[in-house]
């Protein structure tokens, strides 16, 4: 979404600054609490600056006893002629995150703001929902990454993935006897970078500096990763989100999903068992907890959204078949 020079009228009752030293315990506690992905770190943030000559300049607004509301990462990004201020460099998504849809506009005209002391040219906010936007803003939607969401079933990994290429692939490297490691020793390291380096020049493309994966082991060890677990796990109260589906008769009808933090699933984040946390999930209607496929079940049978339509919004299409079905055999 790149920002045009129209300014969007500044939210009332709240404070708008960069980040300051003295703030950043209470900006991890945010986004702890919120669940933002490891893009949103500090941690990161220093990554970029070390590796890439990055400027991050991450946006806070705080409310009337100064407790932070809402965040927006941005880094100041240098091209060929042009400059501009981008949330974030290397990442898919890292819009604006807050519960409230006006500290989100506030943080987008704060960036205009630092945008136009900086001098830059544009401001790029990678957002996944620009429908939250008002109509000022010019949107591209068609976006290419190479982002695979992983489940605990190694079949729907397995069905994700494009059938002609990477599958062909895959089953060539098997049968020719290919084996994988992992590990973060300085020989795993060099071993990867090695293959690393010969992979881009293959394609023809730049490569990452060495110094930036070491980063990327140092900045996030395992007793740093157990010990936002477990603040994740102590803070975490519930989860909802919602995917909105075109409806033949209601226009736009959510689906929803929500997860109670009960003692599982603080166990299973408390022990790193994110891959488990669906089952949990699953089998924990009666508390209360609501899966998407159970969600988008509902909407089927009240005829609200077709069967196919719904598909499309599943990460386990197998589930939401033997829910349908189960449906079928109840009725």
């Amino acid at each position: 979404i790149k920002m045009p020079p129209t300014a969007i009228p500044k939210t009332m009752n709240y404070k708008y600054m960069i980040l300051s030293e003295s703030d950043t315990e209470k900006y991890t506690e945010f986004i702890t609490r919120c669940c933002a992905p490891f893009e949103y770190t500090l941690l990161w943030k220093d990554l970029l600056e070390k590796h890439f000559s990055f400027h991050g300049f991450y946006l806070v607004c705080k409310d009337e006893h100064n407790l932070i509301q809402g965040v927006l990462p941005l880094f100041k990004a240098q091209g060929v002629g042009s400059s501009r201020l981008v949330s974030t460099p290397y990442a898919i998504y890292t819009g604006p995150v807050s519960e409230k849809e006006d500290i989100k506009l506030g943080l987008i005209n704060f960036a205009q703001d630092v945008a136009q002391k900086e001098n830059v040219d544009y401001v790029e906010i990678r957002e996944k929902f620009p429908y939250t936007y008002p109509s000022q803003f010019s949107s591209r939607s068609k976006v290419f990454n190479f982002s695979l969401h992983l489940s605990s079933n190694p079949e729907d990994v397995w069905k994700k993935l494009p059938k002609s290429s990477v599958r062909w692939g895959v089953k060539k490297a098997e049968k020719s006897g290919l084996t994988w490691t992992s590990g973060n020793s300085q020989n795993d390291v060099d071993n990867f970078y090695s293959l690393f380096l010969q992979t881009r020049k293959f394609r023809g493309v730049p490569a990452y500096p060495y110094h930036y994966f070491k980063g990327i082991i140092n900045s996030f060890p395992d007793t740093a990763q157990s010990q936002v677990r477990l603040q994740l796990a102590q803070s975490l109260e519930v989860i909802m989100s919602q995917r909105l589906l075109p409806s033949p008769e209601h226009g736009m009808v959510p689906a929803a999903e929500i997860m109670l933090a009960s003692d599982a699933i603080r166990n299973l984040i408390r022990e790193g068992k994110p891959q488990m946390i669906d089952n949990t999930l699953a089998t924990s209607v009666t508390m209360g907890m609501m899966p998407l496929e159970r969600s988008l079940a509902l909407l089927i049978d009240k005829g609200w959204v077709e069967e196919t339509e719904a598909m499309k919004y599943t990460l386990h299409p197998d589930e939401l078949r033997r829910l349908l079905k189960l449906r079928k055999f109840n009725k």
